[in-house]
């Protein structure tokens, strides 16, 4: 993390991590860290933290493309229950060999789901994205449905409303 509490691989305007959400990111550095010692023989922190903001930058422009019903849904999804793609991985791995870590795609995309779902700037991340997604799906619902009160309303379109009949 830098100077100012933001982490690497977060957006300018991301708020700095809560206590919580610190432990979480260390925890998923530490599992970050086992994973590459296994498949790479390197174990090296930085190199993970590395990874990490790899895997967020990847994830992040997947899920801005994600036609996932989960992410249009009522309920924010967990971002555990996404998913990650082939070709989210197939990407995410070419990123990795042009920094010269060749991995397999099956690796790839263990490193991807795990950073999706233990990630804490990923769990806002989607919540973000499912928050936008809703707020334009209301906005839209909302400017077909009121279309002829709003016309009604300019005076305009549709019939004149009933005025009581006086007695």
């Amino acid at each position: 993390m830098g100077k100012s509490g933001k982490s690497k691989g977060g957006g300018e305007s991301d708020p700095p991590l809560s206590a919580v959400e610190k432990l979480q990111s260390l925890n998923l550095i530490t599992r970050l860290t086992s994973l590459l010692q296994t498949h790479m023989g390197i174990e090296d922190r930085t190199l993970s933290e590395f990874v990490v903001s790899l895997s967020e930058k990847s994830l992040r422009g997947e899920i801005k493309r994600s036609t996932n019903p989960l992410l249009d849904g009522e309920d924010a999804p967990n971002a555990a229950n996404l998913g990650v793609g082939v070709d989210c991985s197939k990407q995410f791995q070419a990123k990795l060999k042009s920094n010269g870590a060749e991995l397999g795609l099956g690796v790839c995309s263990r490193i991807l789901e795990t950073v999706l779902s233990r990630s804490p700037r990923m769990v806002r991340f989607v919540r973000e994205v499912h928050g936008k997604r809703r707020r334009k799906r209301l906005k839209s619902a909302a400017g077909t449905a009121g279309g002829a009160g709003a016309a009604r309303a300019r005076g305009g379109g549709g019939p004149a409303p009933a005025s009581p009949a006086a007695h």
